[in-house]
């Protein structure tokens, strides 16, 4: 009888891997230091302007003016703050106690005001002319000015100049990102978080916050750049994941790196087992 032996080959198995970091650089690159090509894209919009109302509002401001006080008595005079009325209708007052002394005649000049905030406060000369206030004395008044009404959409606001911003950006953004799109070649991939999306430098604004002004505008030009390397780099070897984020491009400031992963693996040895 002939003697026989089956042979069970059973393999061994071991996964093997690493990670390496890869660097795209806008360079020459240099392949034993795991670097990829890399060059940098850039997209100018057209112009666009925006202009937005003012919102902040001028307060209202009362009108100021010389008051003087004659005495006419042998003897000083003082009495208290009053309201006094001129011809116009206007209601002044000033600030007490005042007092007078004797003469022939004697005078004391004190700043009025109008009772009430605005522009009809500016009182002509002589608007308030004649006695007062106590026995032997007479006020009359100098140009009153400074009344100033309350305005709404009277001064410029940071928050008007960023909407402003804010619009001119939705109108030039989709354009300029499709544009920037479009340089991308077959052969290349983006880098993530390299996209500098928009670059505003280029707006400017006719007033600043804290101008005297009913609207501002802001008009220019955006600039939206990002990094891309070349697929190329497979040619290494190695296995690469690029992370993206929803929407168009990542979002993010601009590097010139590209952290990406190289795994690979390898099954090694076998072992055989005679069965009599």
């Amino acid at each position: 009888m002939t003697a026989s032996a089956t042979v069970i080959i059973t393999p061994i198995s071991h996964l093997l891997s690493n990670n390496f970091i890869i660097t795209a650089v806008t360079g020459k690159p240099n392949p034993a230091n795991r670097q990829v090509q890399a060059r940098i894209l850039s997209a100018t919009s057209g112009t666009e302007q925006s202009t937005v109302t003012s919102t902040g509002s001028l307060p209202g401001t009362q009108a100021t003016g010389p008051l003087t006080f004659e005495n006419t008595a042998l003897s000083s005079r003082t009495f208290p703050g009053t309201v006094l009325t001129g011809a116009s209708g206007v209601l002044v007052s000033f600030n007490g106690p005042i007092t007078v002394p004797a003469g022939l005649p004697a005078s004391v000049t004190v700043t009025g005001f109008a009772v009430n905030v605005g522009a009809a406060g500016n009182i002509g000369a002589l608007d308030i002319n004649g006695p007062c206030c106590a026995t032997g004395i007479t006020v009359k008044n100098r140009a009153f000015s400074g009344g100033q009404n309350a305005m709404a959409h009277a001064i410029v606001e940071q928050a008007d100049i960023d909407t402003a911003t804010n619009q001119v950006v939705a109108m030039l953004e989709p354009g300029t990102l499709s544009a920037l799109q479009k340089q991308v070649q077959p052969n290349e991939q983006v880098v993530p978080n390299t996209l500098q999306c928009p670059s505003t430098s280029n707006l400017t604004r006719d007033h600043n916050a804290g101008d005297h002004a009913g609207s501002v505008t802001v008009s220019g030009t955006i600039t939206c750049t990002l990094v891309n390397k070349r697929s190329s780099a497979r040619r290494y070897g190695w296995q690469l994941w690029i992370s993206w984020r929803s929407g168009l491009f990542a979002g993010g400031a601009q590097c010139s790196t590209c952290a990406m992963k190289q795994s690979w693996s390898r099954r090694s040895s076998s072992r055989c087992v005679a069965v009599g």
